[in-house]
């Protein structure tokens, strides 16, 4: 079961969890249950990457010129 497991996980490039590995191998045919996939995850030291909150990068100290406002409207 481990096997499949690993295999199933490389080959998502390290990014599905348990439940996803799970869903794959019953897509695939193999009998397995999340609570067990679950287990044998944990115990090798398997997790699935997690994606980094974006940051914003922008630097306010250029000398660039900034674009003048051109949607000035006269509201009534």
């Amino acid at each position: 079961m481990l096997k499949h497991i690993k295999r199933v996980y490389q080959q998502s490039r390290s990014l599905y969890g348990y439940p996803r590995v799970a869903a794959q191998l019953r897509k695939e045919g193999i009998q397995c249950g999340r609570n067990r996939v679950a287990r044998l995850m944990r115990e090798k030291g398997i997790q699935a990457k997690t994606k980094r909150k974006f940051r914003a990068t922008t630097n306010s100290n250029h000398k660039f010129p900034i674009a003048p406002i051109s949607l000035i409207k006269t509201f009534r």
